[in-house]
């Protein structure tokens, strides 16, 4: 029976999933999904309901956490995390010609690709 709720929302998700960017509208659609599977499963027909698929949500949630962070910490202690963060100081700074001929380089690539693109010298889109 959970398949058959959870299919259509799985169905959502993988539309969405060629999208480089979630829309309100792509949100919304994903969030009344939601709510229809909760209404099916009588997750939302009187607010003691509504709390205990909340807790179940809740605790599902905080379980997932803390196994994470478990894993979190035994990946740090394999590389030998002792809780002390040490951090390199970059003790340089860059020089004025060193920044100005970055800034040209970047100047003569934008000209060359607008060139190549756009079939002119000069020819901004």
């Amino acid at each position: 029976m959970f398949e058959s709720l959870s299919t259509r929302l799985q169905d959502v998700f993988k539309s969405l999933r060629g999208e480089t960017r979630l829309t309100p509208e792509s949100i919304e659609v994903a969030l009344r999904e939601i709510r229809l599977a909760q209404s099916w499963r009588m997750g939302d027909s009187s607010w003691r309901a509504e709390m205990r698929a909340a807790s179940f949500l809740t605790s599902a949630l905080f379980i997932r956490c803390i196994e994470r962070a478990k894993r979190l910490e035994l990946g740090l202690a394999a590389r030998g995390y002792t809780g002390a963060l040490h951090l390199l100081r970059c003790e340089k700074q860059p020089s004025p010609a060193v920044i100005g001929s970055v800034l040209l380089l970047q100047g003569v690539l934008l000209a060359l690709a607008s060139w190549v693109h756009g079939g002119g010298p000069w020819k901004f889109r």
